[in-house]
């Protein structure tokens, strides 16, 4: 049992650590297969409400068959967690609740750690309750590396793992 939780920690660990190579992640979905214009040929930036129903009919087009409706659920996820780190609005994260796949509530607490860490906002995660708080909590205190946010981590495993990868 130990040697398991042990492994989950380190497992969890390496996860995050490689989330936080980089502050931006690399574009995912149709924003990977979209060419992007240089510079100097950029046009003005559309507003993110454009860029929101853009990227929604781009996943519509790219994944339509039935037996891709996970691949679907997180392409959209996707588009409004974008829009959600743009106008650091969590209310953008709100309509992925409503989709359609295989874990709609997976996706909305992905959106809300990501919009917590862009806004470096952690209580953004007191929406959840219980282990969904932990869960957000988690990876918001490790991509900010801030020590502060682990003594409210209920989950005993959980609040050693962020002690000791934030330092504390």
């Amino acid at each position: 049992m130990r040697n398991a939780i042990l492994l989950s920690c380190i497992v969890l660990a390496v996860f995050v650590a490689g989330c936080a190579a980089s502050e931006e992640a690399p574009p995912v979905g149709p924003a990977a297969a979209a060419p992007r214009p240089a510079a100097s040929e950029a046009a003005p930036a559309a507003a993110p409400a454009d860029n929101l129903e853009s990227c929604l009919s781009d996943c519509e087009s790219i994944y339509q068959k039935e037996n891709q409706k996970g691949v679907l659920l997180s392409c959209k996820a996707i588009c409004h967690t974008d829009v959600a780190k743009e106008t650091r609005d969590a209310a953008a994260c709100e309509p992925i609740k409503g989709l359609t796949g295989p874990d709609p509530e997976r996706e909305y607490r992905k959106c809300i750690v990501e919009l917590a860490i862009v806004a470096r906002d952690a209580s953004l995660c007191d929406r959840f309750a219980g282990k969904e708080k932990d869960l957000c909590r988690l990876p918001v205190a490790l991509r900010l590396n801030d020590p502060a946010l682990c003594p409210a981590i209920t989950d005993q495993v959980m609040r050693m793992t962020c002690e000791g990868e934030t330092g504390r």
